[in-house]
C-alpha cells in the first residue's frame, strides 16, 4: 500500500482530485456510480445539435499516431469519425501565446519564446528569462508550470551569484528598488500585503457561494480592492 505522502506532490494533488470527485458527493444519492473515461487520438469537427439548437453530440475524427523519424510522433487524421452523444460540452483548447516585444526572439509556428536551452535562458538575450506556456507551449498542468517557474528561478539566482550581470548583486533590495522604479514611471504596484486583501475579499465570495472562492478577473476591480479605493 503506498502512502498519499510517498507520491510526489504533482501526482498527489491529481490523485486526490480524482478521488474527491469519485467519493465526495454530499448533494448526490451515495449509491450513484460515477465514471470517467479518458479517449484520446481524437480530432473534433463538428458540435451536433437537435432541431431546438440544443446540444446532442460531438463528431470526431480519429487519428492515427505516426513517427516522424526524429524520435517524435503526430497524429495524422485517418478520416473515420466516431459520434459522442451528449447534452453538455466543455471546452479545454490550451492557450497559444503570442510575441509581446519585437526585440524577444519568438517562433510563431510554435507559439513559444525562442531559447537556448532548456533552463529559461531567452535566445541572444543575456539576463532574459522565461518560463511557462511562453516557453514549453500549453502542456502540462498549473503545477508543470509552477514547478517549472522555480526552477527558473534558481536559474537567476545561480546567474546573480556567478556574476553575470555587472552592477546588480545580490545585496540589492528586490522589491523595495523594483517599487521605487515602477513609481517613478507611474506605475502603482501590488504588495502582498495587498494580495493578501484580494484574496481574502475572494474567499468571502465564495464562502456565500458554497465554495472555496470566487475569482475575480476584472482588473479594475482587483486594483481598487488591492489600493482601497472601494
Amino acid at each position: 500500500m503506498v502512502l498519499l505522502l510517498e507520491i510526489p506532490r504533482q501526482k498527489r494533488r491529481l490523485f486526490e482530485l480524482l478521488c474527491n470527485t469519485a467519493l465526495n458527493s454530499p448533494d448526490e444519492d451515495p449509491e450513484t456510480s460515477k465514471e470517467f473515461k479518458l479517449k484520446f487520438c481524437r480530432s473534433p469537427v463538428e458540435i451536433l445539435s437537435t432541431d431546438l439548437g440544443r446540444v446532442s453530440g460531438i463528431k470526431f475524427e480519429i487519428n492515427n499516431l505516426i513517427e516522424t523519424g526524429d524520435g517524435a510522433v503526430r497524429a495524422e487524421r485517418c478520416g473515420k469519425m466516431e459520434i459522442l452523444n451528449c447534452g453538455l460540452i466543455f471546452r479545454s483548447i490550451g492557450y497559444r501565446s503570442v510575441a509581446i516585444d519585437n526585440d524577444i526572439p519568438f517562433d510563431d509556428k510554435n507559439g513559444v519564446v525562442s531559447c537556448e536551452s532548456n533552463d529559461g535562458h531567452v535566445a541572444g538575450l543575456p539576463g532574459v528569462y522565461c518560463c511557462g506556456w511562453v516557453r514549453t507551449g500549453p502542456t502540462g498542468v498549473i503545477l508543470s508550470t509552477l514547478n517549472e517557474g522555480r526552477e527558473t528561478a534558481k536559474v537567476v539566482v545561480k546567474d546573480l551569484n556567478e556574476g553575470k550581470f555587472p552592477g546588480i548583486t545580490m545585496g540589492n533590495k528586490g522589491f523595495p528598488t523594483i517599487t521605487t522604479l515602477l513609481k517613478s514611471r507611474g506605475i502603482n504596484p501590488v504588495s502582498f500585503a495587498q494580495w493578501e486583501r484580494i484574496d481574502t475579499h475572494e474567499q468571502e465570495l465564495g464562502s456565500s457561494r458554497r465554495k472555496p472562492r470566487e475569482k475575480i478577473v476584472d482588473t479594475e476591480t482587483l486594483l481598487s480592492l488591492a489600493h482601497e479605493i472601494v
